[in-house]
């Protein structure tokens, strides 16, 4: 699942929060995030991409969790990355589940939250899921950063680039994060399915 967000805008603000803790927030609000927080409430926020695609470039889509895993049993699986199908619903504005999330995360730092801009996200809220049966219609990938964020001023992110549809590319991605020397430095990890620990989920940190 991949949530994206345009809402940081370059302009002075009131809150208790560092020039670090606002890059950190930047960095998980508008940058490449691979993000996969789980159900919330029922549903399940997902990111829509083309069949050749890279994590930054999509559109968010909302689903109910029960469709999803009727059509898609595998997909809070940790080895999951995504699957070509095609998928009906409507357009909408503002995912109340998206801004959740956006607004928890603002409300840790102390910063209002601009509903106005927010209400300019747009997203698809999708009422059905169909797969593809023939094996060469199904081919697909999916290109994108795994990351963590860190306390050390000098090492903030550890990010790693390569194909989540490669089961040994992206393992080989993971073990670079977790094997740097940064890593005892880490506060919150990309993603909640294979997060080493719980408390280093960003579901943990902005969510639960």
């Amino acid at each position: 699942m991949i949530l994206k967000t345009h809402l940081l805008e370059r302009i002075p603000f009131t809150g208790k929060i560092t020039a670090e803790e606002f890059s950190n927030l930047e960095f998980y609000a508008g940058s490449d995030d691979a993000l996969r927080t789980g159900a919330i409430n029922g549903e399940t926020l997902v990111g829509l991409y083309n069949r050749y695609g890279y994590i930054g470039e999509g559109v968010l889509g909302i689903v109910p969790t029960s469709v999803l895993l009727k059509k898609l049993p595998d997909f809070f699986n940790k080895g999951y990355f995504g699957a070509r199908v095609r998928v009906k619903g409507s357009l909408a504005m503002c995912p109340s589940q998206h801004g959740y999330v956006a607004q928890g995360m603002f409300l840790k730092a102390g910063i209002p939250m601009m509903l106005d801009s927010y209400r300019e996200v747009p997203y698809i809220k999708i009422s059905s899921i169909q797969l593809y049966n023939n094996s060469s219609d199904k081919i697909c990938s999916l290109l994108g950063s795994p990351w963590a964020a860190t306390d050390d001023h000098e090492s903030p992110y550890l990010v790693q680039y390569g194909y989540f549809s490669n089961q040994r590319e992206i393992a080989n991605c993971i073990n670079n994060i977790f094997s740097s020397p940064k890593w005892e430095s880490v506060k919150v990890y990309y993603d909640t399915i294979t997060s080493p620990t719980p408390s280093l989920s960003f579901a943990s940190q902005f969510i639960l």
